[in-house]
């Protein structure tokens, strides 16, 4: 089942995204978020991927405070450790923006001064981090399937 589900992601709709409310959010966010996490978020909503990682859904109540929780303990880290942060943060320009976590405590952001928006994926500890190419849902898709090659997230095939 869960495999089902991973490869619908693969075959998401090309069409515009339904929900009326992507424009106020966008515009109150300052960002367009791609096209496959909108239909992502508007298909499986706050479901986890595998059990271990849930994409942070700017369909669902709580999630603007969410993402400046995460962005806060960034900052605050950065403001202790600047020389674990490469890139700016969320509200700077061009700055990391969440988009999923995991139950172990990473982070998946998007690094936006690169045009394809690829995931820069964080551990729970700075400055462990890896940035992988591949589109939002080809990165949960691999996590879904369990073939995500990581040295930050966990070996996810099942034993």
């Amino acid at each position: 089942m869960a495999d089902a589900i991973a490869h619908e992601l693969l075959a998401l709709p090309r069409e515009p995204p339904n929900d009326p409310r992507w424009s106020d959010i966008e515009k109150r966010m300052g960002l367009s978020f791609p096209a496959p996490f909108k239909h992502i978020a508007e298909r499986y909503g706050d479901r986890p991927w595998n059990d271990f990682a849930c994409i942070l859904n700017p369909l669902s109540s709580g999630y603007e405070d969410r993402v400046e929780r995460i962005l806060a303990a960034d900052r605050a880290s950065r403001d202790e450790f600047p020389e674990h942060y490469l890139f700016p943060l969320y509200p700077e320009s061009h700055g990391l923006f969440p988009w999923a976590t995991t139950d172990n405590g990473d982070t998946l952001f998007w690094v936006r001064l690169h045009p394809r928006w690829p995931t820069l994926i964080r551990g729970p500890r700075a400055p462990e981090f890896e940035v992988n190419f591949s589109s939002c849902e080809l990165v949960l898709y691999q996590i879904a399937a369990g073939t995500i090659r990581s040295r930050v997230l966990p070996d996810l095939r099942d034993p």
